[in-house]
């Protein structure tokens, strides 16, 4: 072979030799695709209806489509259709997870960003000087945070308003620390790890392999929520669009030791990120110039009693709409210090928190049911003494159906006779709008009232009560024999199953 040939041969052989040396080196070093997609997206929401896979974030909102009571536009938010930004408008985009996009509530409309909006529009008068677009969804974390920013650009926003910090919980509970090793330090540094375990506690090596709150601080800091967070905050200024760090509501509660199995993880999980997230979020700002939120006092003054508790929280994470108020008029007053709002508020007066309160009362007066879910207990035997004026429907497939009025000009009634051993029965009401009332009364043998229960609504909103909410109603503390129940309206419902109108309590 002529010497050139044998030197291309070397060449070609060398340059191979340090192509397979890269790969080996990157196949090492790089993160493992598995394992980050294990972290981006641990539950599987790429699987969900409404959500599907993305190669770089895991998965994505479902684009033009309707789903659960949630508008998905064209540009991949939820709510409105997205325009051209309007001449001397401020965009605000607001990224977090479930509690951005609004979960707990029964439409996208009573979502934080969502009652934001409507807060600046009734500050404005109805012109939309500032436009408030929710990018949360369902899952999203500080790590989806950093990669999105880049994408969220070409919307032209000013104004960045990130909440994460449950979701991050929830990914150091959930994935197993030895895949998060393999998602961060690459497979050579995940290995390295396990090698230390093996040699010094084969216990140790074990317990990297399962989810749970077992090495929470370690798998917090390989979730890595301040490097994630500093990298979005560096994006955002170099995109020179401002940033407002939100905490996200924790249901902080006491007794923890005493809940039962997951219910108490849960809230040991929370419990830890109360000592590490307020801390991360103070230090983040510090370092970027940016404003940290700390909305936790405002929702610690409702936790004083269950009551509270059902008014602000849907459950043990999400919040209801009154809550999500509460969360978009925190944000409200401080974006007012923002330059580019203070600008695009030119001539306007803020609103104070009593104007605004009078401004929302479908969110302010709302009430809550005590709990809800069919009941599994059993309906209480009362004898029906009378029926006027109310119409059943067709039972479900559970056997469920519920009285309403047959002339909507009168009221519906409905009088059972009670044992005298009940002391508190449950009931199923419903209604839709101003003007559906059920009220309960207890009939005394001498034709006295008085009254027990009463459900109505002091604003119009468009929405039904939620289906299976129920109700606790005392009985007086003396002999009862005799209840009126009474549906006026329309949309006045009493479900029940069977003859059973009243149920015992779980």
């Amino acid at each position: 072979m002529p010497v050139g040939g044998k030197r291309k041969w070397r060449i070609i052989g060398l340059l191979t030799a340090l192509a397979m040396l890269a790969a080996g080196v990157a196949y090492l070093l790089l993160p493992d695709p598995a394992a980050r997609l294990a972290v981006l997206d641990p539950h599987r929401f790429c699987n969900d209806p409404a959500a599907q896979y993305d190669p770089a974030l895991g998965f994505r909102l479902k684009k033009s489509v309707s789903m659960y009571g949630f508008r998905h536009n064209a540009a991949g938010f939820v709510g409105d259709e997205l325009g051209p930004k309007p001449p001397g408008a401020v965009r605000i985009v607001c990224l977090g997870g479930s509690t951005t996009l609004g979960a707990g509530v029964p439409t996208d409309r009573l979502a934080y960003p969502s009652i934001l909006q409507a807060i600046f529009d009734k500050t404005t008068g109805g012109t939309r000087r500032v436009e408030v677009l929710n990018a949360g969804l369902f899952g999203y974390h500080s790590l989806h945070t950093a990669l999105r920013l880049g994408e969220l650009e070409g919307v032209s926003p000013d104004v960045y308003v990130v909440m994460d910090g449950l979701n991050d919980l929830d990914v150091a509970r959930t994935v197993p620390l030895a895949v998060l090793e393999r998602a961060r330090l690459g497979r050579g540094g995940a290995w390295l790890r396990d090698a230390v375990r093996r040699l010094a506690e084969k216990a140790d090596w074990s317990a990297a392999r399962v989810p749970g709150m077992g090495g929470i601080e370690e798998k917090w800091r390989m979730v890595g929520y301040k490097d994630n967070l500093a990298l979005a905050l560096d994006a955002a200024a170099r995109q020179g669009v401002a940033a407002l760090l939100v905490s996200d509501p924790m249901r902080l509660e006491p007794a923890v030791g005493s809940r039962p199995g997951d219910d108490a993880e849960q809230a040991a999980l929370l419990v830890f990120g109360q000592s590490v997230l307020p801390a991360a979020n103070a230090a983040l700002a510090r370092r970027a110039g940016v404003k940290f939120l700390d909305v936790q006092p405002v929702f610690d003054a409702h936790l004083t009693a269950p009551a509270r508790i059902r008014r602000v929280w849907a459950d043990r994470l999400h919040l209801t709409r009154y809550g999500y108020y509460l969360l978009a008029r925190e944000v409200y007053r401080t974006l007012l210090a923002y330059p580019s709002v203070r600008q695009a508020l030119a001539g306007v007066a803020p609103l104070d928190d009593a104007s605004l309160d009078a401004a929302f009362p479908e969110l302010v007066l709302w009430q809550p049911g005590e709990g809800s879910g069919w009941s599994r207990a059993r309906g209480i035997p009362t004898g029906e003494l009378s029926r006027e004026n109310a119409r059943d429907s067709a039972p479900d497939g559970e056997g469920w159906s519920c009285l309403v009025p047959s002339d909507p000009a009168g009221p519906a009634v409905v009088v059972l006779d009670v044992p005298e051993t009940v002391r508190t029965a449950r009931l199923y009401p419903r209604i839709q709008g101003r003007g559906d009332v059920v009220t309960v009364q207890a009939v005394g043998m001498d034709g006295s009232r008085r009254d027990l229960f009463a459900m109505a609504k002091d604003y119009d909103d468009g929405l039904w009560s939620p289906q299976t909410d129920w109700f606790d109603v005392a009985m007086p503390p003396v002999p009862v024999r005799r209840l009126e129940i009474r549906l006026v309206g329309e949309n006045a419902q009493l479900w029940h199953r069977g003859e059973a109108m009243l149920f015992e309590p779980d």
